[in-house]
């Protein structure tokens, strides 16, 4: 089963978080959850997703930006990240990624409110996004187009110390990753038994957000 949809908005470039843009990234997590649920039925690599254009994506990655601590909002772009990554939309992550230089920005803005001396309200999604690509990085080929942007990102190595850090502070002390919420971020069923400690690939934190050992 196909989904076509075709979408045309004016004057992409100036939404803001308003009603348009969270009907907008409502209905793109929608389709993305449609994606994930059937991705071993699908037999073309043709993702619907790959229609959200380019002033699109620039506008949902600002609105994260520019609203700090709208939590309702971060959880739902965290819904299309983490669908993006898994379906491993080489599209929507060339714009992403590349043209409007997520990762940058999201260490930057940590190193920033580091200096300040506080952490805002995306400091804690800020490092679960990190996360997300990491341990997705983690199951790919070198020469995938992931693991060559995150190789050739020299603000990435130089995070890596504090991701791990903090990453094992949030395991540590069994964060609200586990906190049953309209809101939170999407949690896989798991036996605790089964899995081992820490937050690498095998892990119950990385399965936790659905990253299985293959």
């Amino acid at each position: 089963m196909k989904i076509k949809f075709k979408i045309k908005i004016e004057n992409e470039l100036k939404l803001k978080l308003n009603l348009k843009t969270i009907n907008l990234i409502q209905l793109f997590v929608k389709i993305a959850d449609y994606e994930l649920e059937n991705l071993k039925d699908k037999q073309e690599n043709e993702i619907s997703l790959s229609f959200i254009s380019p002033k699109l994506w620039k506008c949902f990655i600002n609105c994260l930006f520019d609203n700090e601590n709208n939590n309702i909002y971060h959880i739902m772009f965290y819904h299309l990240f983490d669908a993006v990554v898994k379906l491993e939309n080489e599209k929507s992550l060339q714009e992403i990624l590349i043209t409007n230089k997520f990762l940058s920005r999201l260490i930057e803005k940590y190193f920033e409110d580091e200096k300040r001396g506080f952490h805002s309200g995306l400091s804690g999604f800020i490092i679960l996004f990190c996360n997300i690509i990491r341990l997705k990085a983690s199951l790919l080929q070198e020469n995938h187009f992931i693991c060559k942007h995150l190789k050739n990102l020299e603000i990435w190595n130089q995070f890596q110390e504090k991701l791990d850090l903090e990453t094992f502070k949030l395991v540590s002390n069994k964060p609200s990753i586990n906190a049953k919420s309209h809101f939170s971020p999407k949690i896989f069923q798991i036996d605790k038994q089964e899995y081992n400690s820490g937050y690498k690939i095998g892990s119950e934190y990385a399965c936790a957000l659905g990253f299985f050992q293959k």
